[in-house]
Order: structure tokens, then C-alpha cells, then sequence
């Protein structure tokens, strides 16, 4: 995974320096944390942020997605 930051500096990171999870498992444990915080619709709503971010310019809807309601 590459992120580019606003001062021009890429972070990266390599598959191996992650457990690896199935995509189940991590959807699991993310509303184990999430859905207390959020609700089930609002975890929901950001997963489909997040699945969507390599499609969108901009990580403005997750953003608003993460805010607290």
C-alpha cells in the first residue's frame, strides 16, 4: 500500500507487514468496534466509504461518514 501525504512524502507498507485476515474477519472485527460507536447503519456506511476509496477523488465522504452523530 502506497499513501501519498500532502507534503509530498509516500508511505509505504507491504502485505507482509500485516496479519493476514480474510476479508470476512476484518469486516467481523471492525464492527465489534465500530457498531457501539456508530450503530450497525453507520459502521455500514463507512465500510461502503472504504470500499469505494480507490474510486473517489477525495476521502471527504468518509471523513463524514466518521464523524459522531
Amino acid at each position: 500500500m502506497r499513501v501519498l501525504l500532502d507534503d509530498g512524502r509516500v508511505l509505504v507498507a507491504e502485505q507482509d507487514t500485516f496479519p493476514s485476515m480474510t476479508a470476512a474477519e476484518i469486516v467481523r472485527r471492525f464492527h465489534a468496534a465500530a457498531d457501539r460507536v456508530y450503530g450497525r447503519a453507520g459502521s455500514e456506511a463507512i465500510l461502503a466509504c472504504v470500499d469505494r476509496l480507490d474510486r473517489t477523488p477525495s476521502a471527504s465522504g468518509l471523513l463524514r461518514a466518521l464523524q459522531p452523530r
